[in-house]
């Protein structure tokens, strides 16, 4: 499964360079947290792509990569996807993400 994952990554990276930071980011997960993240991903109405983007929108709002850690970050989103998937939010992750970042902000980090 997670050699299917990687390969695709990979493919996404290639058409996707604007994620490519983030792709790297989590194709060195270990296996644990790949599988986390791909059972929130499921679970989730979001596709690979838009955790994807909104992982890498989220980093842009925080001051410094080195703030919260990928898995960290994955976990923040999935929280996001379950709120809006409970709350009827027919918006985007990147748009729920902003959303509770900018209402909760991060543990340890200061809201926009």
């Amino acid at each position: 499964m997670n050699e299917v994952l990687l390969q695709r990554l990979r493919e996404m990276r290639k058409s996707r360079p604007d994620l490519a930071q983030v792709i790297d980011g989590v194709s060195v997960l270990g296996d644990p947290e790949l599988k986390a993240w791909l059972r929130s991903v499921d679970e989730s109405r979001y596709g690979l792509e838009d955790w994807l983007t909104a992982l890498s929108a989220f980093y842009t709002w925080l001051p410094s990569l080195s703030e919260i850690s990928v898995p960290d970050a994955l976990e923040y989103l999935s929280c996001c996807a379950e709120g809006a998937q409970i709350g009827g939010s027919a918006g985007s992750l990147v748009d729920a993400a902003l959303e509770y970042y900018q209402l909760y902000g991060v543990e340890g980090l200061r809201p926009l």
